[in-house]
This record gives C-alpha cells, structure tokens and sequence, in this order.
C-alpha cells in the first residue's frame, strides 16, 4: 500500500500501525515526523524502545533484534537507512527472515528508510510493507504548510512573507524554514509575520533579500544591485547559491513572457506551471516589464557565471558582479546584447 508521509501519520495517530514500512523521498523532516508520530503512538501502548542502523548489516542486524523477545517487554521500533541499490541486493536469507518477522512481528515495527528516488518497488518482500512517500515539497506547498505551521503557533504569517521563506528554502529542505519560522514565532510572540519581520530575523533573510536584488537588477539601479550582493557576501551567501537563486527566477520569468507573448490566458499559465496564483500574478506582474530577448540574455550570462566559477577560469565574487552588472543593464533595457562570448 503507497501513502503519502501526512495521510500515514494521520493513519499512525489513529491506532494503525503496519510491522514493517518503507519510507521513500528525499525530505528528511517529513520521514522524521512519520517516525516520531509511530514513537508516540508505540509509547502510548507501554514502552517504546527506538534504534536506528545503516546498510545491508545494519538491516540484518534490526531484524535478528526484532525476532529475539524483548527483556523488559514492550514495544520495538528500528529504522535503517539504505541506499536504494541495496533494496535491489537483499539476499533470499534476509528476505526470508524479514517474512519470519511480519508474520509475528510481536508489536514490533521496522522503518526502511531509502535514501534516493525510488520509482518502484522491485523486491518481494518489500511489496508487503506500507510505501510512505515524503517528496521535497514545491515552494507553493512549502508556503501553505508554513502558514499552518504559524498558525497553530499563534501567529499570522502573511502570504508574500511565505512564499518568500519558501522559494529560499524550497531547495534545502523543510527543517531549515522550520527552524527559521520557529525564531519569527518567537519573536512577534502571537502577531503578524510579515516581509519586514523575515528580513529583520531569518537567516532566510539574505534569500528573501536576493528577491529584492532581482528587483533592483530588472530596474538598472547597478549600484545598489552591487552594494546589495555585497552584503549578502558578507553575510555568508556563496555567490553560486545567489546565482542559483536568480537563475530560477529567471526562468520562471521567461516562461511567463514567452507564454503572455503567445496570447495565452492567466488561467493557462498557471495550469502550465502548476504553481499557487499568488506565485504565478506577482511573476506575471514581473514579466511584463521585461522582455524575452533581455531574460534569454541574462539567462545565457547565468550560464557563462556558473561555468566560470566550477571550472575555476574566474574567481567567484568576480564573474558573479559581471553578471549582476550585465545582468542588471540587460534587464533595464541599457545594457545592448551579448557582443562577445564571455568564455
């Protein structure tokens, strides 16, 4: 059977919970909450004793645990994390022994835990555990749990403050913008959270700020294009994380001007996108002042930036102010087109 991580913890929480699972995805946070929604529910029929292992030995090593009787009674819980290449090499013996358990698991419970993309499920045995997927989530998701999240701590956390909380951390997992969410928690104790609170706060700060340096970039203001990505250097952002951050928003950009170009519907755009309205107006809002041309250009600079700096023929700091200062001429309209291969 194949869950999703908040439709199984909804099903752990009500009293059923499965000997053996396995959890897919690569969002640690949501694997961690199914696990600990199984503890307490474990915990709530006695005792609850929790280990964890890794590879091949370390799942072998769980299931001779969890076929021996416990000295002290109760319950059980062993979570393994395995490569998925070694979901691919269980041997007959393991499987074997595997089936022996979860034919009289004795209250006892094992978490596969599979580190990587897992399309299906090869093995036999492993048919016979509940698949739990937990997905990074998209930033639109990741903006409407953060909401909740604020909410049931007693906070309003406005719509533009987490979506900006969400594209920065979209891309490093849940538990970051938790924890930054949890120190704008406590510092409006129960009240608004808003942009000016984030940037006041979060270290998510910077990647909100990096928003607000694309702003600055698509209306030419260079100098404060510069100053801005200086303090965000100084701060401790790593020029390849900003430019990874201003390459997707530019993409997102030229799809929406390529698509208003083409005649299509605001209702189109964002069926194409599959993101929340809110992400697809303010895109769209953007995109109509610029031109495609000048985002295919910035876009093919981002490129040269990226290049420059992994294969080591430009210092970091150098080529990313190249690219902000040509970048930013581009996008406003001064700047003329690439004349020359930057490579």
């Amino acid at each position: 059977m194949r869950n999703t991580w908040d439709r199984e913890i909804e099903a752990i929480a009500s009293g059923k919970v499965a000997p053996l699972y396995l959890l897919t995805g690569d969002e640690e946070y949501w694997k961690d909450k199914v696990v600990k929604t199984l503890i307490d529910r474990l915990e709530a029929q006695g005792s609850c004793e929790y280990s964890r292992a890794e590879g091949l030995e370390g799942l072998r090593w769980a299931v001779d645990c969890l076929m021996t009787v416990p000295m002290l009674g109760g319950q059980r819980l062993y979570r393994v994390k395995l490569g998925v290449e070694d979901l691919g090499k269980l041997d007959r013996a393991t499987e074997e022994r595997i089936g022996s358990f979860l034919r009289s698991p004795g209250g006892g419970c094992l978490v596969l835990d599979a580190q990587g993309q897992l399309s299906r499920v090869h093995t036999g045995i492993l048919r016979q555990a509940r698949v739990v997927e937990c997905p990074r989530p998209r930033p639109s998701a990741l903006a409407r749990w953060l909401i909740r999240e604020a909410k049931a701590r007693g906070c309003q956390l406005e719509r533009e403050a987490a979506y900006a909380l969400a594209f920065a951390y979209a891309g490093t997992g849940v538990r970051m913008a938790m924890s930054e969410l949890e120190k704008l928690c406590h510092y409006v104790g129960e009240g608004r959270i808003g942009r000016r609170e984030v940037s006041a706060v979060a270290s998510a700060s910077s990647s909100v700020r990096i928003f607000d340096l694309f702003d600055a970039m698509a209306e030419g203001r260079v100098e404060e294009v510069l100053k801005s990505a200086a303090a965000l250097r100084s701060a401790g952002e790593h020029p390849l994380r900003m430019l990874a951050a201003l390459a997707n928003h530019l993409r997102l950009l030229l799809f929406c001007r390529l698509a208003l170009d083409r005649g299509m519907s605001t209702a189109e755009i964002h069926k194409q996108l599959s993101q929340h309205p809110y992400v697809v107006r303010k895109a769209l809002q953007a995109a109509r002042g610029l031109s495609s041309a000048a985002l295919k250009r910035a876009l093919l600079l981002a490129l040269w930036c990226d290049e420059a700096i992994k294969t080591g023929k430009m210092r970091e700091d150098a080529a990313f102010q190249i690219f902000l200062w040509r970048s930013a001429n581009m996008l406003s309209g001064h700047g003329s087109s690439m004349a020359r291969d930057h490579r």
